[in-house]
């Protein structure tokens, strides 16, 4: 392209189809000659409803020369996308392309890519483009793949989006059993939403379904960005599906993203299968999950919502910063073997009435699991039940060192199986956190299952400075770690300190019910102390030690702590 500025691609003067095709094992290059024109339009002509460009079996190239900018505008009512590749095509669209204004009522607002086919998208700019659907689903409203590979890179998504009637997934990206690459690329202002306010709308950004997807960015520049993106559920990405190989998303900033009607501000990830999931170096802040239809499990996991059964997760060094939701402001995580090694918990808020897990809610569902804490931070979180972390009520919980077994099935009284999950913290700390039960550590308890010996065990853990930020009255239990009634749980504190909590009851640890073990069985629980220092702030002095400072007691006289020396800064208000 040379001396024209405009190139329009439309119907012939009988109406007939007149886009561009490229058959199998032809190639197409379009370029701009720069020494002649620095922007060329390409646009569709008034009339043409459908593709601008069909690649069936061939190759189409865009802007090889990357000199030049071309710039590729749609229309307002168009049945189809700009561009369908399928029959193992390829399409290649290189920097300088601009992709904007098309509205179809096809999936794919831009781009479909399906049968095998191929399309790698680099420094593209897309914008205003979107998929309209008045009696039906709207997927795709930038790129629609199937059963395809797609790779974007340093690529830009503005203000795209998808709205159907009956269901409504991936404002920029939907991908479905695809291999999907995505690096140093921006999302924002992008939606995915339904013409009625409903939870059918899934990944305001991008929605992956069994699809292979890595993620990544630098967070030295903050190449990966998702902003100000919406959807019901996962504002920003939606994931579901079992795929068996490794994935990443590394190196990623989560800023302001909803979910208005489900789960997970920015990030929903809901996946079975014997995988990997690495969340590395990644940043979760101002994000939103907000509650849908009362009674439904919605509302769940500000930043993050993952429920990742049967899956290894591995989330390093990210940090959640004041996202908020119903419970789980900062992170909800159910089931799945995960570590979380070097994180920031904080500023979060779980805002219902009663939610729980201002920083993190952990919940084994019935499910097999263990979560591992490792030098991770959980601090100046707020919910009703555990500021900082939430375990949850249906979990059998034991904890391990790292090369002892793990994994076992227990019978369930009643009939039935379930298998235990394990709480592993070490090298811990829980602090600044506000809630008027367990401010800063809420453990639920399991429930009654046969022939467990279920065991949560905090190692080299720092809980302090928790307390409800509100008024001082009975209700206010366990400023620094509350135990709720629960199954066969035996709880090991070590080498750790628990001091400056406040409680009207247990200013350190609040326990319902417990009693040591009595005939060689534990009757609801007991917790062990070793080479831990405890001194917290308490209203009602429920609990006393002896004289040698080794047992601690209930006003009831039954015996709560076995232990080696247990150092007490005031043996007065120290209480656990």
């Amino acid at each position: 392209l040379g001396n024209a500025d405009r190139l329009y691609v439309g119907a012939t003067s009988g109406g007939a189809y007149a886009g561009i095709s490229i058959g199998q094992n032809k190639t197409l290059v379009i370029s701009v000659d720069s020494s002649v024109a620095k922007k060329v339009e390409i646009s569709r002509a008034s009339g043409l409803k459908n593709e601008m460009f069909v690649v069936s079996g061939g190759k189409l190239i865009f802007n090889e020369s990357l000199k030049a900018t071309i710039e590729i505008i749609g229309s307002g009512d168009s049945a189809s996308p700009l561009f369908s590749i399928a029959n193992i095509g390829e399409l290649q669209l290189n920097a300088g392309v601009v992709i904007r204004s098309n509205t179809s009522l096809a999936h794919g607002g831009a781009i479909r890519v399906t049968s095998g086919s191929k399309a790698t998208l680099t420094r593209v700019s897309f914008e205003d483009l979107n998929v309209t659907s008045e009696n039906g689903p709207a997927y795709g409203g930038c790129v629609y793949a199937e059963e395809s590979t797609i790779l974007i890179d340093s690529c830009a998504f503005t203000k795209c989006g998808t709205k159907g009637t009956v269901a409504s997934s991936g404002g920029a990206v939907y991908a479905n059993k695809c291999t999907l690459t995505i690096k140093d690329t921006r999302f924002t202002d992008c939606y995915s939403e339904l013409a009625t306010l409903g939870a059918n709308a899934f990944g305001g950004a991008i929605y992956v379904e069994q699809t292979e997807f890595n993620l990544t960015g630098d967070r030295a520049t903050n190449s990966t960005v998702f902003t100000n993106n919406r959807a019901s559920s996962g504002g920003a990405i939606y994931q579901i599906g079992n795929i068996t190989n490794e994935e990443t998303i590394s190196g990623v900033v989560f800023q302001g993203n909803k979910a208005l009607y489900g789960n997970g501000g920015a990030l929903h990830l809901s996946a079975q299968g014997l995988r990997t999931i690495n969340i590395l170096d990644s940043y979760f802040t101002n994000n939103t999950a907000t509650l849908g239809e009362t009674g439904s499990e919605t509302g769940l996991g500000g930043g993050a919502y993952l429920a990742i059964v049967g899956n290894f997760v591995n989330i390093k060094n990210i940090t959640a910063q004041q996202n908020t939701a119903f419970s789980g402001g900062g992170l909800y995580i159910k089931g799945g073997f995960v570590t979380m090694d070097t994180c920031v918990v904080t500023g979060n808020i779980a805002n219902a009435d009663s939610g729980i897990g201002g920083g993190i809610v952990v919940e084994g569902n019935g499910a097999v699991g263990t979560i591992e804490f490792i030098d991770t931070k959980i601090d100046s979180n707020s919910a009703y039940k555990g500021g900082g972390l939430y375990i949850g009520e249906d979990m059998a919980v034991k904890t391990t060192r790292y090369d002892e077994e793990v994994t076992t099935t227990y019978e369930k009284e009643g009939g039935g199986t379930i298998t235990e999950t394990e709480i592993i913290a070490h090298y811990v700390e829980i602090f600044s956190n506000s809630a008027k039960l367990g401010a800063g550590l809420y453990y639920a308890g399991g429930q009654n299952y046969a022939n467990t010996d279920c065991v949560i065990e905090l190692d080299d853990i720092r809980v302090y400075d928790n307390k409800f930020n509100g008024s001082i009255d009975e209700n206010v239990k366990g400023g620094g770690i509350y135990f709720e009634k629960s199954g066969d749980v035996k709880v090991i504190i070590k080498d750790s300190s628990i001091y400056s909590n406040t409680a009207y009851l247990g200013g350190g640890i609040y326990t319902q019910d417990v009693t040591e073990i009595k005939d060689g069985a534990y009757v609801t629980m007991n917790i062990e102390l070793n080479n831990v220092y405890i001194s917290n702030r308490t209203d009602d002095y429920t609990y006393k030690r002896n004289d040698d400072g080794e047992l601690v007691y209930d006003s009831n006289g039954n015996k709560v702590v076995t232990s080696h020396r247990v150092s007490y800064k005031d043996a007065n208000k120290a209480t656990i």
